[in-house]
């Protein structure tokens, strides 16, 4: 789900083949930079969307975010969101650091998720091949 102020676009990948992963590698690669960093807003509207697949009972679902700046919405609000809503303790989601992501953020996002942050500043498709192997 790319985003900047909000939401942009919504690609799914079931699975763990390589072609499917690669060809959504390829997808975020061509996105290309967004003005604004509305991270928690976009989080918000993802776990919603991997709620519906947790709720069947079929998948394991997760969420992997890559980032290369500083979220501009509260963490501690998308907290009390999430925690008011009852939706999304149970849905890890695995961070990914790149450009000039503020590893601080990323990690406390990732720790409070139930997941874990990997470092992509020196291979981003690494790191996202980890994250999804990780879960």
């Amino acid at each position: 789900m790319p985003y900047s102020n909000d939401v942009v676009g919504e690609w799914t990948a079931a699975g763990n083949d390589p072609q499917v992963l690669d060809g959504l590698l390829a997808k975020i690669e061509a996105q290309g930079a967004l003005a604004g960093t509305y991270t928690h807003k976009a989080l918000l509207q993802a776990l919603k969307s991997a709620n519906t697949y947790a709720n069947t009972g079929k998948y394991h679902t997760s969420i992997v975010l890559m980032s290369d700046g500083a979220a501009t919405d509260s963490l501690t609000a998308f907290f009390q969101t999430i925690d008011r809503q009852g939706i999304g303790r149970d849905i890890p989601i695995y961070t990914i650091l790149f450009a000039e992501a503020k590893e601080r953020d990323m990690k406390a996002l990732a720790d409070g998720m139930g997941g874990k942050m990997f470092d992509g500043r020196k291979d981003v498709a690494k790191a996202f091949r980890e994250a999804r192997g990780y879960n």
